[in-house]
């Protein structure tokens, strides 16, 4: 007894040294630091927008319906895109009853799902006119709706709160755009809340990965105006990219794989402006409707492709997808 009765003694002696001890070795740092880079891939989530009016039924000077000659260069399109993009499809035509386009695929992963999906598009789906505007309208809709209704159903807890698009198109379709030629003196601004509320829930700076590809052999005629869908897409960090095919009578298609090589010509009155360096550029020959959308455009960050043959639209899209490659970032 006598003996633990000492040992107790000692103990605060001990544990004291023995802690003094503990903080000299910590501060000598007896340890090696290792650190590694990583490198982090950030995809792109694509929607393709395909024009299905009318016009695309007719036969090139090899047989081919236009719209299926674009079907084969979505998939060497996809082709070209990496295993971390998402790519999705929308259609538009317009002129029937109801909306004038529609999605077809959201943005998916999976290949085999998108060529699949891109099997069911056809000639007038949605009516025979060109419902471009309404065409860019669900292409935002699939990149970013889901996450409209996420977000209001966390914030209100109520797992059926969706967002309210039959008053977001409204509320776009009635805007006041001066700055883009398109004044409306009867504008009201009762739905600005409506429209902020898109950026709130789905901030620009989180859609930088995000891009619509319209393609479209015309101009719009009926449905929600372009330059409107494109602000939308503006104001939500959406970057657009316009291919246009004006019709002429010589639409020759040649072997698809000889077309990619073909976006470099500059003859025949194509317009190229993805390739134009400078924002300063001579507009002054392009129609004001035209060159308003080119400019709209532009402002998303992507570009507008001109051409007269359908020997170009491969050739456009991989000018696309070389420009729009996936981000790859080192983090330590």
């Amino acid at each position: 007894i006598g003996f633990f009765w000492r040992l107790l003694a000692w103990l605060p002696l001990v544990l004291y040294l023995g802690t003094v001890m503990s903080l000299l070795i910590a501060l000598a740092a007896p340890f090696t630091q290792q650190s590694r880079n990583e490198n982090v891939i950030e995809g792109k989530s694509i929607m393709a927008c395909i024009d299905v009016s009318g016009s695309m039924d007719e036969l090139t000077k090899t047989g081919q319906k236009k719209l299926e000659y674009v079907k084969d260069v979505l998939k060497k399109f996809l082709e070209s895109r990496s295993e971390v993009d998402s790519v999705g499809l929308s259609a538009f035509s317009g002129g029937g009853n109801g909306w004038g386009a529609g999605i077809i695929q959201r943005p998916t992963f999976s290949k085999e799902t998108f060529i699949t999906s891109s099997g069911i598009i056809k000639s007038q789906m949605f009516g025979g006119s060109t419902a471009i505007g309404e065409g860019i309208f669900v292409s935002i809709l699939a990149l970013v709706e889901m996450e409209w209704h996420k977000k209001m159903q966390e914030e209100t807890g109520n797992p059926n709160k969706e967002f309210d698009i039959q008053r977001l198109w409204a509320a776009i379709n009635t805007l006041d755009l001066p700055e883009v030629g398109l004044p409306n003196k009867d504008a009201t601004t009762k739905d600005d809340f409506i429209i902020s509320e898109t950026a709130r829930l789905s901030p620009p700076e989180k859609n930088r990965n995000k891009v619509i590809i319209l393609f479209s052999d015309g101009d719009s005629n009926t449905g929600l105006d372009p330059l409107k869908s494109i602000w939308l897409a503006e104001r939500l960090g959406i970057k657009v990219y316009y291919i246009e095919v004006l019709a002429t009578t010589d639409n020759n298609l040649d072997d698809i794989e000889g077309a990619s090589l073909r976006y470099q010509d500059k003859s025949a009155g194509l317009l190229l402006v993805a390739q134009q360096q400078s924002q300063e550029q001579d507009y002054s020959s392009i129609p004001d409707h035209r060159r308003s959308l080119i400019m709209s455009v532009k402002r998303t960050g992507g570009d507008y492709f001109g051409g007269q043959s359908y020997n170009d639209v491969l050739g456009f899209f991989m000018e696309v997808s070389r420009l729009e490659k996936s981000k790859v970032t080192t983090v330590e």
